[in-house]
């Protein structure tokens, strides 16, 4: 009978350090657990980082290149009223010089016709 006691006592004694040892590798399996959900999370961040500032300087670069498009566009509708000024000012110039052409040429036939109609009414009188 002596055997049974030791054997139960052994046995009890075993599942106490099977119970501790059990407890010791839980516990490091849930410290493991939880450094990988860190380093998780940090390797998530990190890369949440990267794609941010990748899409911001993606976004920069369309803003730049949008604003260049702008302001060539401008300058181009800008030259192009420049011009549309310059030819509106050069076609008026012509038209003030052939009207002042054409109004001495029309002074120039009035004098002409009052002079025929002086001379006529000379003759009929």
């Amino acid at each position: 009978m002596a055997e049974i006691g030791f054997k139960l006592r052994t046995t009890a004694t075993t599942d106490k350090i099977s119970e501790r040892k059990a407890k010791e590798i839980i516990k490091k399996i849930e410290r493991e657990r939880k450094e990988a959900q860190e380093k998780a999370k940090m390797m998530i961040d990190r890369h949440c980082g990267k794609t941010r500032y990748d899409f911001f300087r993606r976004l920069e670069k369309l803003v730049q290149n949008y604003r260049n498009e702008i302001t060539e566009v401008v300058e181009s509708a800008e030259n192009d009223v420049l011009k549309a000024l310059e030819i509106c000012v050069a076609s008026k110039n012509d038209t003030v010089i052939k009207i002042s052409i054409h109004e001495s040429l029309l002074y120039d036939k009035i004098k002409r016709l009052k002079e025929i109609r002086k001379s006529l009414e000379t003759i009929v009188i």
